[in-house]
């Protein structure tokens, strides 16, 4: 009775492992940015944290900040994470917290990128929208 429909078992067994499979491939949690998640990856993470003199100082920064991390986030495969954070007891200080697939990723083809060259210092980044902006940081390595 059941030679019959062995074909179709077999074809409903396969679609169902399929379907199974599929799911797994596409559901993985994923961050709000749309980047999987991932808890065994040995990443390199970077934390620069800012103090700024004014918040006109901060907001300008952000603003070019902002530009860089939408260009670094939308051709750079290997961020993970590029992140503005300000602290919720000085509103003048800020963490910069950046995720890499590996230092390497981080040294090479991050830091030889056009929003990394401009974001090197407050000044250069804001120096295209001319406006220079006081530098954050006193003294700062490039101002």
């Amino acid at each position: 009775m059941l030679d019959g429909r062995r074909p179709l078992i077999a074809a409903f067994l396969l679609g169902v492992l399929t379907m199974t499979a599929v799911t797994q491939l596409t559901m993985t949690p994923k961050t709000s940015l749309g980047r999987r998640k991932a808890t065994q990856e040995r990443a390199f993470v970077l934390n620069v944290g800012l103090t700024f003199r004014s918040q006109g100082v901060a907001d300008g920064f952000i603003k070019e900040w902002a530009k860089a991390a939408d260009y670094c986030l939308a051709n750079e495969d290997f961020l993970f994470a590029y992140e503005l954070a300000q602290s919720d007891q000085d509103p003048l200080r800020y963490l910069i917290t950046e995720r890499y697939r590996s230092k390497a990723d981080y040294l090479g083809a991050h830091r030889s990128s056009s929003a990394f060259k401009v974001m090197r210092c407050p000044r250069a980044a804001c120096a295209s929208a001319r406006a220079p902006l006081p530098c954050p940081r006193a003294p700062c390595h490039a101002c």
